[in-house]
Formats: structure tokens, sequence, C-alpha cells
């Protein structure tokens, strides 16, 4: 009853801020005397709408209805994916992306890890002052494949390593948002056979680590 509740909320509360987006994202266009409000206006519902969706995503993963749809995918290509829609969100934080040329593909539900990417990049936008760098990378082991997302921010709160991927944990936010998007992507990372965790870098800031199996083999690419 109380994933039915929520999943039926969030669906109703989309709709009102897709509006409000559009309707903020079109006043921006215009530019003039407003231009500035608008923006803040675009900024926070989107933020909202990533929320919402957040709980809409939480419930259906808790009630066991997502079924990955697995398929041979380009590391390279979802996390492209996932900053493009996280534009507004990064703001001014410069974004650097080092993908090792002989990454394999990985066999994995795109529509999730560009999920999983998004709530990664909006934990770091919530967590660091702007114009903080952020950087992706990725390393290819003997038994796994492991991405990196690090950020110079303050890091995590030491002893909360764990606790920050419990569903409503804030990491030392003062109440901003749900507290969703990080149990998310460990969720995420669980239907995929892997795991997620984050370490504070000796030089300061986060860094969230994502280890998938590496693959026995890569799909045959026809010839002609």
């Amino acid at each position: 009853l109380r994933n039915a509740l929520l999943s039926s909320i969030s669906h109703d509360l989309r709709t009102p801020l897709t509006s409000i987006e559009g309707a903020a994202s079109a006043l921006v266009a215009m530019g003039g005397e407003g231009k500035e409000l608008a923006e803040t206006i675009y900024g926070e519902s989107l933020r909202l709408n990533l929320q919402v969706q957040n709980l809409l995503d939480m419930t259906r993963l808790q009630s066991g209805e997502v079924r990955p749809r697995i398929e041979w995918n380009s590391v390279e290509e979802i996390v492209g994916s996932a900053l493009a829609r996280s534009r507004e969100l990064l703001g001014d934080r410069p974004v650097t992306v080092h993908i090792p040329s002989d990454l394999p593909l990985l066999p994995v539900d795109a529509g999730l890890l560009d999920k999983l990417f998004v709530n990664l990049f909006e934990n770091a936008a919530k967590h660091t002052p702007p114009g903080t760098a952020i950087e992706i990378s990725a390393k290819v082991g003997t038994e796994i494949v492991r991405i990196l997302v690090a950020d110079g921010g303050p890091g995590v709160p030491r002893g909360q390593e764990t606790a920050i991927f419990e569903r409503f944990a804030q990491g030392g936010s003062k109440g901003e948002g749900l507290g969703l998007g990080l149990a998310i992507c460990r969720a995420i990372m669980r239907l995929h056979g892997g795991r997620i965790w984050v370490q504070n870098r000796p030089e300061g800031g986060a860094e969230f680590h994502l280890e998938f199996p590496k693959p026995k083999a890569q799909p045959e690419v026809p010839v002609g």
C-alpha cells in the first residue's frame, strides 16, 4: 500500500513539475530582466523533478518491478548521455572524462546506468561549491571493470562512508533532497552483480567506485 501511494503521488507531481520546467526554460531563452530569476526557477524545478523521479524509481526497485534490459553498451557513451542530461545541475563545474580505449563493452541496462550517473553527478553538485572539478575515469582489472567518479569537494563525513547509501540518508547536507540518490545507485549496481562504495581522496574530495564483473568475452562484430 505504501509503495502504491508513493508511486501515485510521484506520478501526480511529475505533470505540473514538467510544466513548470518547460515554462521556466522558455523564459530563460527569452532573456530580459527576469532571466536570472527564471534560471533559478528552472534549476530548482530540475532538482525537484529528479527527486520525484528518484522516489518513483525507489518504489519500483523495492517492489522488484525493475527487470534490467541487459545489452552490450559502451561506458563512454552512457557517461556522455548522463553528462548531457546533468549539464544544468552541474553548472560551471568542469568535468574531465578519461576512459581507456581498451575498456570493454559491458552487458548492462543503459537506461539504469544513465540514472545511476545522473544521481552521482547530482550528488556532486549538491555537496561541492560551484567551480569544483569532477573527474570520471575507468580501469580494467583481471576480473573487474572499475569506474571512478571523483570530485574536489569536502568529501564524505568520517564514519558515514556506508551510511550514505541507505535510503533517506543526507550525507552531511542540511536536509536538502530526499536522500534517495545514492540508495538508488547501490540498488542499480546490485541488479548488475556489481557494487559501489566511496572513499575520501588524500588530496581532498570524495571518490565513488563502481565495480562491474569483467565480461569473459566481447560480442562478435559482424564483418562486411
